[in-house]
């Protein structure tokens, strides 16, 4: 009864040409009721791939707001105290 959530990571290691197919294949599904999803990249690579594939002069930014409703960058800075909540949380040492 609850969303599917499709989670796509590392995109922006993937071939650029491999990268944007699959962007634009998956935003025929972004419509679609119940589905969600989370695609997890460092969009500075994913910019750099569509510029590998379409040109240096090509708005790659503004071309990949179209794929993207919202947006989060995550601060390297949270995950030292993340993990240790985890640890003692588990009783880990």
């Amino acid at each position: 009864n609850g969303p599917l959530f499709v989670l796509i990571d590392e995109l922006d290691r993937c071939r650029p040409d491999y990268a944007v197919k699959l962007l634009e294949r998956v935003k025929h599904f972004f419509s679609v009721r119940g589905v969600v999803f989370v695609i997890s990249t460092d969009t500075s690579q994913l910019v750099a791939s569509v510029k590998a594939l379409y040109g240096a002069e090509f708005d790659s930014k503004r071309y990949l707001q179209r794929f993207f409703d919202y947006t989060y960058k995550l601060s390297g800075g949270a995950t030292v105290p993340f993990v240790q909540q985890l640890l003692v949380q588990h009783g880990l040492d």
